[in-house]
């Protein structure tokens, strides 16, 4: 063996992979810098829990079973690269190099024991885990949807990893069967914890095993060169790009939008790649290609031109087509705007992204809550939505009204302002100008102000609180909206103009406890608000969990009436973005119903299709979301759906009858259900 190209090699290829991963950081680096370590603690979590815990890849267990197997058996296999490197070229005494030389230790000794049985274990591990693979790819895809479309570059990745397995074990094999050192003979390999290594020990003579060794090591060494130096233009990036995603993502994780400093800033959204943040382009890299995401989105599973994947790709590309001209921009000192080579935007065709694909989507955070590498595809949606809405007026022509009826009327219907108050006539509810010494504010809202169906939940709610001597009060006509609309459609201007007016009535009539009925208004006021100037902390209800309360401390006593079988819609602004999963069903327990689950629940659950201002657009492409949850609701033999958004109500009650079942299928908020059953 020719010891001295070892080293040479080594260095060759690593500064070949250092110029690789330094032109990647370079690309990163274009976006605007928003790395930071605070929290420091919550991002060392995320990296144990995500990267080393593998915990997302487990929410689909065979996946994730064969993924760990890999992840570990990895890990494992490095401890012992430094050895196998160093034996190629250093033999004191004419015997391999091994850690039990430097850690003097006996090469028989329990620490070695279960060194050589660990790397036994990673070896033939991930070698099993190679041949599973191949098997769900070559026979399983069509069973597998995220298989569905063939790779070849993962299946070259498996090639790598399977000659990397052989001929590490090979290796191994042939230097017991040679009589190398500590490796002793094939009989040793069982006392030294490598039974299966001694096995096929026992297959070579000795001078085939001579001629073997060498071998064996140089195509491990050299497939390991050339690994490393595939990995940065291949889907196994990420396990390069993993680790610092979790570790300098947003802590929000996605559920926040930065603001837009009107005063400062002369562009509005992203219209250039280079105007994404820092985080958002390293997202780009960390990407595993598994498609998780786009199985998950209700846009792409109906049709819609949305796949969050491919969003995440096109960025990488279009970084990629205009790398020349925006590393001599930055170098330049970032002035101006460099010369674009490829739109990023573009509703011809000839931009990395088709318009349609951003108004598409539901803003349902299904392909964040999936990813196991934490990226964070809404953003990056709403961030080019507020550039096409802001900067260029391309939006969906529907959407012209909604916003008139914001700016005018402070409700997305458009309906006078001095209509908002009217569903209470007749009432004589508390007003925060009548009862100027109430506990919490209800916000109704523009849906529960404004839409039939949704009134009746806010009827509910108001009978509710009044029955359990809740102190509350109301806005009355002093109401208004809090742009939640607005800046899912990305108009960020008017989202600030309305989230203004309101925060400075809150602050005129001193709310500090909010109760709303809308999972829309709870995420505005959890996640949007804190970051607007004006804005005051207040503690935010969701209805249901505070009817929960209310019912479990008994101050709302309920009747012994069967509500029979009922099936629960979860709300993604209340489970994704919030968390609001337990509360309902344990209502419901509380009610007596037979819940029975749908296919999709709880953080896993399917959009009704009305999030991220859909519910104001009409539907060109694929099939109707809403159809499709109602159907998965149907299935369950339910006779009512349960519901806790005013946007679901209507969605999956226009499902039911544009399928024709509503006569079989009910559906109902949770407070409707409580306030019928009250004793």
């Amino acid at each position: 063996m020719q010891t001295w190209l070892v080293p040479v090699i080594l260095v060759l290829s690593t500064l070949a992979f250092a110029r690789n991963a330094g032109r990647l950081v370079r690309l990163i680096l274009l976006g605007k810098y928003d790395f930071t370590l605070t929290g420091l603690k919550d991002r060392i979590n995320d990296v144990l829990i995500y990267v080393l815990g593998q915990l997302k890849l487990m929410r689909e267990p065979g996946a994730g079973l064969l993924h760990m197997a890999f992840f570990y058996g990895f890990l494992l296999i490095q401890v012992g690269l430094v050895e196998f490197v160093v034996a190629g070229i250093y033999k004191p005494d004419g015997n391999p190099f091994t850690y039990a030389m430097i850690l003097d230790v006996p090469a028989k000794s329990t620490m070695m024991l279960f060194y050589w049985a660990s790397q036994e274990l990673a070896i033939w591990g991930v070698g099993l885990a190679c041949a599973v693979a191949i098997f769900r790819r070559w026979f399983l895809r069509a069973f597998l949807p995220r298989l569905k479309k063939r790779s070849l570059d993962a299946e070259l990745i498996i090639a790598f990893i399977a000659v990397l397995m052989i001929s590490l074990g090979g290796h191994q094999a042939a230097e017991i069967a040679a009589g190398h050192g500590t490796f002793g003979d094939a009989a040793n390999g069982w006392t030294q914890g490598r039974p299966l290594t001694a096995v096929v020990a026992g297959w070579y003579s000795k001078p085939v095993a001579e001629l073997w060794s060498p071998i064996f090591w140089w195509i491990h060494f050299l497939t390991i060169m050339a690994f490393l130096n595939y990995l940065p233009f291949s889907k196994h990036l990420h396990l390069l790009g993993a680790a610092p995603n979790f570790f300098f993502r947003p802590l929000d994780q996605g559920r926040r939008l930065p603001s837009i400093d009107f005063e400062t800033e002369e562009e509005f959204g992203v219209g250039r790649v280079e105007q994404f943040r820092a985080s958002d382009l390293l997202d780009t890299f960390a990407c595993a290609e598994c498609n998780r995401c786009t199985v998950v989105c209700p846009a792409n599973t109906t049709g819609k031109p949305l796949d969050p994947a491919k969003i995440v790709h096109d960025m990488k590309d279009n970084l990629y087509a205009n790398e020349v001209n925006l590393v001599a921009w930055a170098q330049a000192g970032r002035e101006g705007s460099a010369e674009v080579i490829k739109p990023l935007i573009a509703a011809d065709g000839t931009g990395s992204v088709h318009i349609d694909e951003l108004w598409s989507c539901t803003t349902c955070g299904a392909c964040m809550e999936e990813c196991p590498v934490g990226i964070r595809h809404v953003p990056k949606i709403l961030e080019m939505r507020r550039h096409l809405t802001m900067m260029e007026g391309e939006h969906p022509e529907e959407l012209g009204g909604v916003f008139r009826g914001l700016e005018n009327n402070a409700n997305p219907w458009g309906m006078g302002a001095n209509m908002r108050f009217d569903w209470a006539e007749g009432l004589d509810l508390p007003t925060v100008e009548t009862n100027p010494d109430y506990e919490y504010l209800y916000y109704v809202g523009c849906a529960g102000s404004f839409d039939d169906r949704a009134k009746k939940t806010t009827l509910a709610m108001v009978k509710l609180l009044r029955h359990a001597q809740i102190n509350f009060a109301v806005l009355g006509k002093a109401e208004s909206c809090n742009g939640e609309t607005a800046r899912r459609l990305g108009n960020e201007y008017l989202f600030v103009e309305l989230a203004g007016t309101l925060l400075e009535t809150f602050k005129t009539y001193g709310v500090k406890k909010v109760i709303t009925t809308c999972p829309h208004c709870l995420n505005t006021f959890n996640n949007d608000y804190p970051d607007l100037d004006g804005y005051e902390p207040m503690e935010i209800h969701n209805h249901i969990d505070f009817v929960e309360e209310l019912v479990r401390s008994g101050a709302l006593a309920l009747n012994d009436e069967d509500p029979g079988t009922v099936t629960y819609h979860d709300s993604c602004y209340l489970a994704r973005y919030n968390g609001i999963t337990e509360s309902p069903r344990t209502l419901l327990t509380q009610l007596g119903a037979n819940v029975v689950e749908m296919e999709r629940s709880k953080d896993r659950g399917f959009c009704c299709g009305a999030g991220g201002g859909r519910m104001w657009m009409e539907e060109h492409h694929g099939t109707r979301v809403n159809q499709d949850r109602t159907k998965e609701a149907q299935a369950t033999g339910a006779a009512t759906v349960a519901v806790a958004c005013p946007f679901c109500m209507t969605m999956i009650g226009d499902g039911t009858r544009e399928l024709g079942v509503a006569d079989q299928l009910e559906v109902v908020d949770l407070a409707e259900m409580v306030a019928d059953r009250l004793s």
